[in-house]
C-alpha cells in the first residue's frame, strides 16, 4: 500500500507499507542464526521530500 500526498510544488510526503509473503524458496534463503521465525515479516515507511527551487528563471516574452 503507497499513499502520496502533496502539500505543495516542493513538499510531498510519502507513506508505505509493505510485506513479503513467506514462501518456500524463501525459506531456503533464510538466514538460520535469527532466533525469531516471523511468520508475516512486513514493514512501513514515512518519507517527507523537500525540492526547493534555488534559481528561478525568469520567463521571457517573444519578440515580433
Amino acid at each position: 500500500m503507497l499513499l502520496n500526498y502533496e502539500f505543495s510544488a516542493e513538499t510531498a510526503v510519502q507513506f508505505a507499507w509493505c510485506t513479503l509473503m513467506m514462501t518456500n524458496g524463501a525459506k531456503m534463503l533464510k538466514f538460520k542464526s535469527t532466533a525469531n521465525d516471523t511468520r508475516f515479516p512486513q514493514y512501513t515507511y514515512l518519507m517527507l521530500s523537500i525540492k526547493p527551487q534555488f534559481h528561478k528563471t525568469p520567463v521571457v516574452a517573444e519578440s515580433k
